[in-house]
C-alpha cells in the first residue's frame, strides 16, 4: 500500500496574480538542479513554462507556444503539454482545439532550450478515428523507450474525455494504433463515468498510470492509480483509490481535481496537479508528495 499523498500546505504554488481564469494541465521534467514545467494558459490560449529549484516557488510562467488562429485544427487554443527530452532534442507533443466545431488532435513541437518551440508542420500527428475516440483526442503522454516513442491519449468528449487509448511511433509524428480500443476505461464507483489524462511512470517490473476519474459527467473528479505489467493490459486499480480527492469547502481545491504529472525528485514523489473551487471555478496548480510508493 501507498503512505498518504501529502498536499503542500503552499498550495496552489502555482497560480495566484497570474490567471483570470485557469492554469491547468501542466506537464514536469526534473532537469539538473531544477523542475521545470510546461502548463495549460486558458487566459492566452497557449503553454507556458515555468521553473523551480525547490519544487515550491515557481518562476512566472511565460509562453512557450502560441495559439495559431492561421491553423485550422488547432485554431482556438493549444494546451495539455507532454514535454520529453532524449539526447539534445525536446520534443513537446500538445493538444490543439477547433472550440467551435468541438475537435481536437495532437501535434508536435521541437525544441533546443525548452523555451522557443517550433512546430513540426501545420498538420496534426495525431488525429481521432472515429469510434469512442469520436472527434477529439487531447491529454498526450509519451514516453522513449527501445528507440520507440510509445504515447498514451484521452480521446472522446471536447471537454473532458471518455478513455485512454495508446499509440506508437519511429519518429514521434507518425503513429500506429496497435490496438482500436482503450487500454482503460471507466471501473464503476467514484471513475463510473469516464477516465482521463494518464501520466505513466516506468518502473524496473511494470507501469504505474496515475489518471483522472470522473463520477458524474464533468463533476467529481479524483486522482486514481493503477499498474500493468506492460503498460497496456490489465491494468490493476489501487485498492486505496481514489489517491487524492478534493479539499474542505471553502479550500482553493474544493471543487475537482485534475491531471496529475508525477516526478521522483530529490528521494520525493512530487504529484502536480490542477484543481478549481465551487466559488468561482478558476483553476490554478497544486502540490502533493509522497515519500514511497508501495503498490
Amino acid at each position: 500500500m501507498t503512505n498518504a499523498w501529502t498536499k503542500h500546505p503552499a498550495s496552489p504554488v502555482l497560480g495566484p496574480g497570474y490567471c483570470l481564469q485557469a492554469l491547468f494541465d501542466c506537464c514536469i521534467l526534473a532537469e539538473d538542479d531544477r523542475l521545470r514545467m510546461w502548463l495549460s494558459w486558458r487566459d492566452l490560449r497557449s503553454i507556458a513554462v515555468s521553473e523551480s529549484e525547490n519544487g515550491v516557488d515557481w518562476t512566472g510562467p511565460r509562453i512557450a507556444l502560441e495559439v495559431a488562429p492561421s491553423i485550422e485544427w488547432e485554431k482556438t487554443d493549444v494546451n495539455r503539454p507532454s514535454v520529453l527530452r532524449v539526447g539534445d532534442q525536446g520534443y513537446m507533443w500538445y493538444t490543439g482545439q477547433d472550440q467551435e466545431r468541438g475537435t481536437g488532435a495532437i501535434g508536435l513541437a521541437t525544441s533546443r532550450d525548452g523555451i522557443t518551440w517550433e512546430r513540426v508542420g501545420d498538420e496534426p500527428v495525431l488525429a481521432p478515428a472515429g469510434g469512442w475516440e469520436r472527434q477529439s483526442l487531447m491529454c498526450p503522454h509519451v514516453l522513449h523507450e527501445g528507440g520507440r516513442f510509445r504515447m498514451w491519449y484521452s480521446g472522446g468528449d471536447i471537454h473532458e474525455p471518455d478513455a485512454i487509448g495508446y499509440a506508437e511511433s519511429d519518429d514521434g509524428v507518425h503513429w500506429q494504433r496497435p490496438m482500436s480500443d482503450p487500454v482503460l476505461s471507466p471501473a464503476g464507483g467514484w471513475e463510473r463515468d469516464r477516465v482521463t489524462a494518464a501520466c505513466i511512470v516506468p518502473r524496473a517490473d511494470d507501469y504505474l498510470a496515475f489518471y483522472v476519474g470522473f463520477a458524474d459527467g464533468f463533476e467529481q473528479a479524483r486522482l486514481g492509480m493503477a499498474r500493468s505489467r506492460d503498460g497496456l493490459h490489465d491494468w490493476e486499480r489501487y485498492p486505496g483509490n481514489p489517491i487524492l480527492s478534493p479539499g474542505e469547502p471553502g479550500a482553493w481545491d474544493d471543487c475537482n481535481v485534475y491531471k496529475p504529472s508525477v516526478v521522483l525528485w530529490r528521494g520525493l514523489w512530487h504529484l502536480y496537479y490542477n484543481a478549481s473551487r465551487n466559488s468561482d471555478r478558476r483553476e490554478q496548480i497544486g502540490l502533493a508528495t509522497v515519500t514511497e510508493i508501495g503498490f
